[in-house]
Protein backbone atom coordinates (compact mmCIF):
# COMPACT_ATOMS: atom_id res chain seq x y z
CA UNK A 1 0.00 0.00 0.00
CA UNK A 2 1.55 3.51 -0.77
CA UNK A 3 0.44 6.45 0.84
CA UNK A 4 -0.09 9.86 -0.67
CA UNK A 5 -0.18 13.04 0.90
CA UNK A 6 -0.25 16.50 -0.69
CA UNK A 7 -2.30 19.70 0.60
CA UNK A 8 -2.84 17.70 3.54
CA UNK A 9 -5.17 14.68 2.34
CA UNK A 10 -4.16 11.44 2.62
CA UNK A 11 -4.74 9.16 -0.88
CA UNK A 12 -4.10 5.31 -0.85
CA UNK A 13 -3.47 2.81 -3.40
CA UNK A 14 -3.34 -0.86 -3.51
CA UNK A 15 -0.57 -2.04 -5.48
CA UNK A 16 0.10 -6.07 -5.64
CA UNK A 17 3.59 -7.74 -4.96
CA UNK A 18 2.49 -10.58 -7.28
CA UNK A 19 1.83 -9.97 -10.40
CA UNK A 20 -1.56 -11.67 -11.88
CA UNK A 21 -1.44 -15.31 -13.32
CA UNK A 22 -3.88 -14.29 -16.31
CA UNK A 23 -0.34 -12.40 -17.53
CA UNK A 24 1.80 -13.75 -20.41
CA UNK A 25 5.01 -14.91 -19.46
CA UNK A 26 8.38 -12.57 -20.66
CA UNK A 27 9.10 -13.81 -24.14
CA UNK A 28 12.68 -14.02 -24.68
CA UNK A 29 14.24 -14.69 -28.18
CA UNK A 30 15.40 -18.47 -29.01
CA UNK A 31 19.03 -19.12 -28.90
CA UNK A 32 21.41 -19.00 -32.20
CA UNK A 33 21.40 -22.38 -33.02
CA UNK A 34 19.99 -24.75 -35.17
CA UNK A 35 17.57 -26.49 -33.37
CA UNK A 36 17.31 -29.22 -36.02
CA UNK A 37 20.81 -30.27 -36.29
CA UNK A 38 21.74 -33.48 -33.96
CA UNK A 39 23.39 -32.43 -30.72
CA UNK A 40 27.06 -33.68 -30.29
CA UNK A 41 30.18 -32.88 -29.18
CA UNK A 42 31.64 -29.01 -30.74
CA UNK A 43 34.88 -29.48 -32.77
CA UNK A 44 35.66 -26.81 -34.96
CA UNK A 45 35.48 -27.36 -38.68
CA UNK A 46 38.65 -28.81 -40.76
CA UNK A 47 40.60 -26.88 -42.93
CA UNK A 48 41.71 -27.59 -46.38
CA UNK A 49 40.48 -30.09 -48.86
CA UNK A 50 38.75 -33.22 -47.73
CA UNK A 51 40.61 -36.49 -48.07
CA UNK A 52 41.12 -37.25 -51.74
CA UNK A 53 38.99 -39.53 -54.23
CA UNK A 54 41.70 -41.90 -54.30
CA UNK A 55 42.10 -41.05 -57.75
CA UNK A 56 45.39 -39.35 -57.00
CA UNK A 57 47.43 -39.34 -54.22
CA UNK A 58 50.33 -36.81 -52.92
CA UNK A 59 54.41 -37.21 -52.92
CA UNK A 60 54.82 -37.35 -49.75
CA UNK A 61 58.09 -39.61 -49.20
CA UNK A 62 61.70 -38.34 -49.68
CA UNK A 63 62.96 -41.98 -51.35
CA UNK A 64 60.30 -40.77 -54.12
CA UNK A 65 61.90 -37.09 -54.86
CA UNK A 66 65.47 -39.28 -55.03
CA UNK A 67 64.25 -41.56 -57.73
CA UNK A 68 62.32 -38.53 -59.47
CA UNK A 69 65.95 -37.25 -60.05
CA UNK A 70 67.53 -40.77 -60.59
CA UNK A 71 65.22 -42.25 -62.84
CA UNK A 72 62.39 -39.72 -63.99
CA UNK A 73 62.03 -38.96 -67.56
CA UNK A 74 61.03 -35.32 -68.36
CA UNK A 75 58.93 -34.44 -71.12
CA UNK A 76 57.57 -30.51 -72.18
CA UNK A 77 54.92 -28.77 -72.84
CA UNK A 78 54.78 -24.95 -72.98
CA UNK A 79 54.42 -23.61 -70.45
CA UNK A 80 54.20 -27.26 -68.23
CA UNK A 81 56.81 -29.77 -67.67
CA UNK A 82 56.91 -33.28 -66.05
CA UNK A 83 59.04 -35.41 -64.69
CA UNK A 84 57.92 -39.36 -64.42
CA UNK A 85 58.72 -42.76 -63.25
CA UNK A 86 56.24 -45.36 -64.48
CA UNK A 87 55.34 -47.88 -61.40
CA UNK A 88 52.63 -50.02 -61.99
CA UNK A 89 52.82 -50.91 -58.10
CA UNK A 90 51.92 -47.37 -57.47
CA UNK A 91 48.20 -46.99 -57.22
CA UNK A 92 46.90 -44.55 -57.32
CA UNK A 93 49.62 -42.28 -58.91
CA UNK A 94 51.44 -39.73 -56.91
CA UNK A 95 51.53 -36.23 -58.06
CA UNK A 96 53.96 -33.41 -56.89
CA UNK A 97 53.84 -29.67 -58.14
CA UNK A 98 57.00 -27.65 -58.50
CA UNK A 99 55.95 -24.24 -59.19
CA UNK A 100 58.07 -21.74 -58.00
CA UNK A 101 58.05 -17.84 -56.98
CA UNK A 102 58.68 -16.54 -60.13
CA UNK A 103 55.33 -17.90 -61.60
CA UNK A 104 53.50 -15.36 -59.65
CA UNK A 105 52.16 -14.59 -56.40
CA UNK A 106 51.30 -17.13 -54.04
CA UNK A 107 47.49 -16.33 -54.71
CA UNK A 108 48.32 -17.71 -58.44
CA UNK A 109 50.69 -20.41 -57.90
CA UNK A 110 48.05 -21.88 -55.95
CA UNK A 111 44.99 -21.09 -58.15
CA UNK A 112 47.49 -23.11 -60.75
CA UNK A 113 48.01 -25.95 -58.37
CA UNK A 114 44.16 -26.81 -57.76
CA UNK A 115 43.32 -26.26 -61.30
CA UNK A 116 46.30 -28.81 -62.44
CA UNK A 117 44.99 -30.98 -59.33
CA UNK A 118 41.48 -30.59 -61.06
CA UNK A 119 42.77 -31.11 -64.24
CA UNK A 120 44.53 -34.58 -63.18
CA UNK A 121 41.78 -36.23 -61.15
CA UNK A 122 40.01 -36.20 -64.51
CA UNK A 123 42.93 -37.32 -66.77
CA UNK A 124 43.88 -40.83 -67.34
CA UNK A 125 46.63 -40.90 -65.15
CA UNK A 126 49.19 -44.03 -65.59
CA UNK A 127 50.51 -45.62 -62.47
CA UNK A 128 53.61 -44.26 -60.82
CA UNK A 129 55.79 -41.10 -59.68
CA UNK A 130 55.41 -37.43 -61.35
CA UNK A 131 56.68 -34.31 -60.68
CA UNK A 132 55.17 -31.27 -62.27
CA UNK A 133 56.58 -28.18 -62.65
CA UNK A 134 55.68 -24.72 -64.60
CA UNK A 135 57.23 -21.85 -66.44
CA UNK A 136 56.13 -18.41 -65.84
CA UNK A 137 53.09 -17.73 -68.35
CA UNK A 138 51.58 -20.92 -66.99
CA UNK A 139 49.23 -18.44 -64.43
CA UNK A 140 48.04 -16.27 -67.49
CA UNK A 141 46.26 -19.41 -68.84
CA UNK A 142 42.74 -19.71 -68.88
CA UNK A 143 41.36 -23.44 -67.23
CA UNK A 144 40.55 -24.59 -70.38
CA UNK A 145 44.18 -23.89 -72.13
CA UNK A 146 45.81 -25.47 -68.37
CA UNK A 147 43.50 -28.52 -69.23
CA UNK A 148 44.65 -28.61 -72.77
CA UNK A 149 48.00 -28.61 -72.03
CA UNK A 150 47.70 -31.32 -69.30
CA UNK A 151 46.14 -33.68 -72.07
CA UNK A 152 49.22 -32.68 -74.14
CA UNK A 153 51.98 -33.24 -71.61
CA UNK A 154 50.31 -36.71 -70.42
CA UNK A 155 49.57 -37.88 -74.31
CA UNK A 156 53.86 -37.79 -74.25
CA UNK A 157 53.45 -39.85 -71.17
CA UNK A 158 51.43 -42.39 -72.58
CA UNK A 159 53.62 -42.34 -75.79
CA UNK A 160 56.65 -42.87 -73.71
CA UNK A 161 54.68 -45.67 -72.08
CA UNK A 162 54.05 -47.91 -75.10
CA UNK A 163 57.21 -46.80 -77.13
CA UNK A 164 59.63 -49.90 -77.20
CA UNK A 165 62.57 -49.44 -74.93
Amino acid sequence: MICLESSGVSREAYLPTQSASSSPQARFPCAHEHSRRPSGPEVPPGQGPGPSLGLIDRVRERDAFTRLRRDGVRVRTDPLWCSFVLDPDLVPPQVAFAIGRAVGSAVSRNRLRRRLRAVLATCDVPPGLYLIGARVPACERTFAEIELTVIRLFDKVHRHQTSPR
